[in-house]
């Protein structure tokens, strides 16, 4: 079996039989939905975690992250039990595009040594760190536009964390190892738990390469400590009498920032001293992006600037193209949903997608429309913007707008069979699959009470997630039918039903 990420030395292939033992399944959540399989992940959505491994989702049928955080007491796991609650309770209900989805967590008290579990999206592509180090192999520097885009999509996560509604959230802990990079380019970053689900500094003293991250009025302990006493309280002080605040977040996000421009101490284990991160910052070539970072390393937090500070710094703000703002238009009016009529209207070319007017009655508007956009493109582009590929950073929230205005009227009123109909196929045009399917393992088994027999589907998507699936099936079932049905749920693409459906006529044929 090869090695896991981070393993040295050249490795065999993994054969047909080391895949199986790594999609075992060795345990199940008590609710049944979550299966952790053997496969052991580099991916750790934060520090403490002891251990992270590949499991499915037997709901949604898509690959998560099985974490485990393990107590040497009961007892001090005991202590801890309804503040353990409280702080994942608050994390089950993030819910922003650039912040890897926190989905469920429990605690297992069984044995000497009790377990906190919780469940977190699993990233693809792997972490900033991993890519900062290829792109290091093959560049010298990292591409300022891309450096510009990943860099608001980190401080839209952190917006929207230190904006909560309810209380500003520290994630404190903020660095190349902790944010995600998905396979179309989309940032997130893992959620985090600090001192709070463990003992932060004895994991920090094992990745040294990390303490650079840390802002400097704090070291390991008190920032940490900190963030666990502020957890009911956004006033509260650490036990190192330090006030908590979002500046810490502002400061390890400098570091980041600069570790992207210059591909610096990607791969080094070695201490990054101030000298070193003011080299750096005098290595960089873009005056504008220069200030930008020197402003979130100021050592007095209070001379950092906030994330909306840092959205509207110049090196950051632009002037958004009027098909981005076209774009947020239609996806914040649910226009999406709305495919067929979308479709329709592209055929009139004339038609004003977006306009922007003037309080100048002078100048002339400016109009986005139907014939601006090719159809594939435009889809493309709309689910680029829901993603969050393309966030309007720097510019009033819209959304609230969103909730209090009434939707768009696009077409004549529908008649009530009308209406029926298109409800009907917005709700399977949601349902569609459009990844294809690029490796596919099909199982029959017979039910020993010969009753039937059970189908068992393990696929890889192109965007190598794996997606598994099992029903019962009767003697006389049509495999073309069975892939139809699964196109029908949303689970394989229509362009992929007769390949499945082969596939399952020729397992069908060798249990015979």
């Amino acid at each position: 079996m090869a090695n896991p990420v981070g393993g040295q030395g050249v490795t065999d292939p993994p054969t047909l039989d080391s895949e199986s033992d790594d999609e075992e399944v060795i345990e199940t959540s008590p609710c049944g939905r979550w299966e952790k399989h053997k496969k052991e992940l580099s991916q750790k959505n934060g520090p403490g975690i002891d251990s992270s491994f590949l499991a499915m989702d037997t709901e949604e049928g898509v690959e998560v992250v099985w974490n485990e955080v393990r107590f040497s007491e009961r007892k001090s796991m005991k202590n801890k039990e309804e503040m353990f609650k409280k702080i994942f309770e608050r994390l089950t209900q993030l819910d922003h595009a650039n912040i890897a989805k926190f989905h469920k967590y429990w605690v297992d008290l069984k044995g000497d040594n009790p377990r906190l579990i919780f469940i977190a999206e699993y990233m693809t592509s792997g972490s900033l760190r991993q890519f900062l180090k290829k792109t290091r192999a093959n560049v010298k520097s990292f591409n300022i536009k891309g450096w510009k885009r990943w860099c608001k999509q980190i401080l839209s996560a952190l917006d929207y964390l230190h904006g909560h509604k309810d209380y500003p959230i520290v994630h404190g802990n903020l660095n190349c190892d902790t944010i995600f990079i998905q396979h179309n380019g989309l940032m997130k970053i893992g959620t985090v738990a600090p001192d709070a689900i463990h003992n932060y500094v004895r994991t920090y003293k094992h990745h040294r390469r990390n303490m650079h991250f840390i802002a400097p009025e704090y070291d390991g302990e008190s920032l940490f400590s900190a963030l666990s006493a502020s957890e009911d309280s956004q006033d509260s002080q650490g036990l190192a009498g330090r006030h908590v605040n979002c500046a810490a977040d502002i400061y390890s996000f400098g570091i980041v920032a600069l570790e992207m421009a210059t591909l610096q101490w990607a791969e080094t284990s070695t201490s990054v001293t101030p000298e070193m991160i003011e080299n750096a910052i005098d290595s960089l070539e873009d005056p504008l992006q220069r200030d930008f970072i020197h402003k979130c390393l100021q050592n007095n937090p209070a001379d950092r600037p906030t994330v909306r500070s840092l959205l509207v710094h110049p090196v950051m703000l632009e002037v958004y193209s009027l098909k981005i703002l076209s774009g947020h238009a239609v996806v914040d009016a649910d226009l999406v949903k709305q495919v067929d009529e979308v479709e329709e209207q592209l055929q009139e070319h004339d038609r004003v997608m977006a306009e922007i007017t003037f309080k100048d009655q002078d100048k002339k508007s400016i109009s986005f429309k139907y014939s601006n956009a090719k159809p594939l493109e435009l889809e493309k582009f709309l689910e680029e913007i829901k993603t969050g590929l393309y966030p309007l950073t720097g510019m009033e929230n819209t959304k609230s707008k969103k909730e209090n205005r009434p939707p768009l009227n696009l077409s004549r009123p529908k008649s009530p069979e009308d209406a029926q109909n298109s409800n009907q196929g917005n709700e399977e045009e949601e349902l569609k699959e459009l990844r294809l399917i690029i490796q596919m393992n099909c199982t029959i088994k017979t039910l020993e009470d010969g009753s039937g027999k059970t189908l068992s589907l393990l696929l890889k998507l192109e965007d190598k997630m794996n997606r598994q699936l099992s029903r019962k099936i009767a003697d006389d079932e049509n495999p073309l039918e069975l892939a139809n049905d699964l196109v029908h749920h949303g689970l394989i693409s229509e362009l992929d039903a007769q390949k499945v459906a082969t596939k399952i006529e020729e397992s069908l044929k060798a249990a015979v």
